[in-house]
């Protein structure tokens, strides 16, 4: 990263146990001022201590006035810091970072601290960036809430359907008409004339058979019933039945009709 003046970046002073640690939060990055972190670790030497870590993990800052570019630490090279401390601040400083200092500069961009408010009352322009992440952070959080809400209400709406459509496709054999009905809680009488209603199917010799445009489709089958008169004359007859794709798809067309298997209701989607 390049050197660049440390009024160009998002600047805080935090206090940890009388010792300030003068931050930076560049490119939404934030990084520890190293001389304030061993201070506040108890080690002696900063020096020393940054040169263990890799390039990556050190940069420099301008402070301006007599101080000029400081070595500052980011993440991981802080916590490489506090692992290299024996003191018994060394902890206490550790969790105040993790769960103090961190997760209030990633949620807001601020850290309300009265040297914060110093700052702010002396730079508007830092004010300024503070609220309009800490607006962006807002807005963010509310998004993801929606979009959560939005899909636990999907997942709540498809959660009968798909219940219904399991058992469907749980059973393999083609189901008569009755079979379905029941579904429904009516007869297979009414449920016939419903279909024939919403141009599903027609009655033509004593047989209810699909219209034209959906024949072929794979959603009936005839079974053929020998059967014998009681003067002894044999004869048949010819049943619809349905396989499970036209099951499906009576379940689709009488769903966008109003009807609904009991199974949904009971799951609260439709009416009797």
């Amino acid at each position: 990263m390049e050197n660049q003046p440390l009024e160009q970046q998002v600047k805080q002073v935090f206090n940890f146990e009388s010792n300030n640690v003068r931050t930076v939060n560049a490119d939404g990055e934030v990084w520890f001022a190293a001389i304030d972190v061993a201070k506040s670790l108890g080690l002696s030497n900063t020096t020393v201590a940054v040169g263990r870590l890799d390039p990556d993990e050190v940069t420099k800052f301008n402070l301006g006035g007599l101080e000029g570019e400081t070595n500052f630490v980011s993440e991981p090279g802080l916590y490489r810091l506090i692992g290299a401390s024996r003191k018994s601040q060394a902890k206490r400083f550790d969790r105040w970072v993790r769960h103090e200092v961190l997760p209030t500069i990633r949620k807001t961009g601020m850290y309300a601290t009265p040297t914060t408010v110093d700052k702010i009352l002396g730079d508007p322009d830092t004010f300024i960036q503070m609220l309009t992440r800490y607006k962006d952070s807002q807005a963010d959080n509310q998004r993801l809430h929606d979009e959560n809400a939005q899909l636990q209400q999907t997942v709540a709406d498809y959660r009968p359907r798909v219940d219904y459509l399991s058992t469907i496709l749980a059973t393999h054999e083609a189901v008569t008409t009755t079979q379905i009905a029941a579904d429904y809680n009516m007869s297979a009488n009414a449920l016939n004339k419903i279909l024939h209603r919403l141009r599903v199917q027609h009655k033509t010799g004593g047989q209810w058979i699909l219209y034209m445009d959906l024949m072929g489709k794979g959603y009936t089958k005839s079974d053929t019933t020998h059967f014998y008169h009681s003067d002894g004359r044999p004869d048949i007859s010819m049943t619809t039945k349905w396989t499970q794709k036209g099951r499906m798809f009576i379940y689709e067309k009488l769903s966008a009709a109003g009807y609904h298997p009991q199974m949904d209701l009971r799951n609260g989607v439709g009416h009797e």
